[in-house]
């Protein structure tokens, strides 16, 4: 009887490497690697509640900070279903500046005896947020003019806690940034997928990458309205860049319009930073005509 054998087509020695590595790229994750950012995440998020519970002398912290991560996980769940990249930057980034902002509690209790001892959240922020009716509106802006919306989101946030009957203190609207920045982390990592695809390692070092990036987790760590205008912002690059990979007509109005309702949010935000769009904008079109002119290049 006859033995047919197997034979595989020879590769390089530098291929090999290479083939190791994609082959890891496209294998299908163990069980334990699945579990380990959520592990990690409840992890930093326990630990930094607790911290932010004691700076502020409560234990509704944990509750709160709990409640977040479960609207926070719904919320990108049901932007990017089966979008498991995007699902882990949420929860990496949410639950590193959980943590970053107990730290940075503890470390401004024991030094300024404040959990919050930025001058925004100390002067500006905090103190006009009501911790019972009636509470922060719209109709106020003549008060604090840009920084109106912020108020006002911090504002519902409290208004919740206050319903459920939860301790009031700036440790709900840091987790809230927290939250914000998470969601600013699943945009990122989809505009990523735009450029790269379905490309798990890439879109796994794009999370990992913006979860310790020390601007955002200053953002999400501490009661300051950065956390939003970095929302607005990431919205126009996703649009933008969507439009750069996809060059139609209907990406193009998506993302010009999506333009136009950010540069209206800005306005309640940090009306200075609307001059990124413009930025933003012109390197599209720089882009978007190179492209066009290599393109003929390669043609001719």
């Amino acid at each position: 009887m006859a033995i047919e054998r197997t034979t595989f087509p020879t590769a390089s020695v530098e291929a090999i490497p290479r083939f190791r590595s994609r082959v890891r790229l496209d294998a299908p994750k163990t069980t334990t690697a699945s579990i380990a950012t959520p592990a990690l995440s409840l992890l930093l998020t326990l630990l930094g509640s607790g911290m932010q519970g004691y700076a502020n002398r409560t234990g509704d912290a944990l509750f709160v900070a709990l409640l977040l991560l479960l609207a926070g996980v719904s919320v990108v769940v049901l932007l990017f279903p089966g979008k498991r990249a995007e699902h882990r930057a949420f929860l990496l980034t949410y639950g590193v500046c959980v943590f970053a902002g107990g730290l940075a509690q503890c470390y401004s209790l024991a030094v300024f005896d404040n959990p919050q001892s930025t001058v925004d959240a100390v002067l500006s922020f905090f103190p006009n947020i009501s911790s019972e009716p009636p509470f922060t509106t719209m109709a106020d802006s003549h008060i604090f003019i840009e920084s109106t919306l912020p108020l006002v989101i911090w504002q519902q946030v409290y208004k919740l806690t206050w319903l459920l009957g939860l301790d009031f203190g700036p440790f709900t609207g840091v987790m809230f940034n927290s939250l914000v920045m998470g969601v600013c982390a699943s945009l990122t990592v989809r505009t990523a997928r735009e450029l790269f695809g379905n490309d798990a390692w890439r879109l796994r070092r794009v999370g990992i990458l913006f979860a310790f990036c020390g601007l955002f987790v200053l953002f999400g760590a501490v009661l300051i309205r950065d956390c939003f205008t970095t929302f607005v912002n990431v919205l126009v690059l996703w649009g933008i860049v969507r439009w750069l990979v996809r060059s139609t007509p209907t990406n193009l109005l998506f993302a010009i319009g999506l333009t136009g309702v950010s540069t209206y949010i800005m306005a309640f935000l940090r009306i200075e930073a609307v001059v990124l769009f413009g930025l933003f904008w012109l390197l599209a079109f720089l882009f978007w005509y190179l492209k066009k002119r290599l393109d003929t290049t390669r043609l001719l």
